[in-house]
Parts: structure tokens; sequence; C-alpha cells
């Protein structure tokens, strides 16, 4: 071999290395924000049985049944919002319990 194509030949190989490189750099790049992806998805299943908002039960409990709460909601939303929360809780009203669905099915299958 000429020391011309020695040349070239490392030429080569120094930036077929260089490109495994730099695709080597995005995968750990992209393996990093995959597991922090599965550490945000690890959390969000641990509180999944939990408020969303991590409130203990006695302070949803005093939220529920706070007065000055209550009477904030009444005098800041604006009409539109107000109304939205009035069908909000109609649709609420309408809504079946898992056993009435259950009895609507199995009155289907007889």
């Amino acid at each position: 071999m000429s020391r011309k194509s020695k040349i070239q030949n490392v030429s080569k190989l120094i930036n077929t290395i260089d490109k495994l490189m730099a695709t080597q750099e995005n995968m750990m790049k992209y393996i990093n924000e995959l597991e922090d992806y599965i550490a945000i998805l690890e959390i969000t299943i641990d509180r999944e049985d939990e408020d969303p908002f991590g409130f203990s039960e006695e302070v949803l409990e005093e939220l529920k049944n706070s007065e000055t709460l209550k009477q904030t909601l009444k005098d800041d939303l604006t009409d539109e919002q107000k109304n939205r929360l009035d069908e909000i809780k109609n649709k609420k009203q309408n809504l079946h319990s898992l056993d009435d669905l259950l009895k609507i099915i199995e009155q289907k299958d007889d």
C-alpha cells in the first residue's frame, strides 16, 4: 500500500469513528430522556390512587365544605364559567352507578 492510500484509509476510519461517536452521543441523550420519562411515569403511577394535587383527605374535606371557597367561586366566576359549572353538575347527576349499568346489561341479555 502506498502512503497516500494509508492516509485515505486512516482518514475514512477517523470519519467513521467520529460518526459512530456522534450517534452514540445522540443515543445516550435519547436514553437519558427515556429514563426521565420513565421516572415521571413511575411517580404518576405511584400517585394514581392519591389526589393528583397531593392533598390529604382532611384538607379535601375542608375545601369541599368551605363556605369561603364557595362564596369566592360564586363571586369570581364569569357567567360562562358559572353556566359550564351548572352543566357539569347536571351531567354528574345524570350519571349511573356501575351497578345500574350492570343491571341494564343483564336485562338486555335476558
